[in-house]
């Protein structure tokens, strides 16, 4: 989706966008993928969670470190 120009930052339900589901769900390939077509690792989430504090609390310590890092 992203080769056709898909929205990596689009919003949907709850306010999660593509790179938060990448991160709850620990897929590491996705969220670089993502990261690298411009996605927001700062974007919160309607309850205040960024992408890094969602893959912590579902236990992808590796993925949580990585987002934490780009994020500054």
């Amino acid at each position: 989706l992203l080769a056709r120009g898909a929205d990596p930052d689009a919003v949907g339900g709850a306010g999660w966008r593509p790179l938060h589901l990448a991160a709850s769900r620990g897929h590491r390939a996705a969220v670089e993928r993502l990261l690298a077509a411009g996605a927001d690792p700062r974007a919160r989430a309607d309850d205040g969670c960024d992408p890094a504090a969602i893959a912590r609390a579902r236990g992808h310590a590796a993925v949580a470190e990585r987002l934490a890092l780009v994020a500054g």
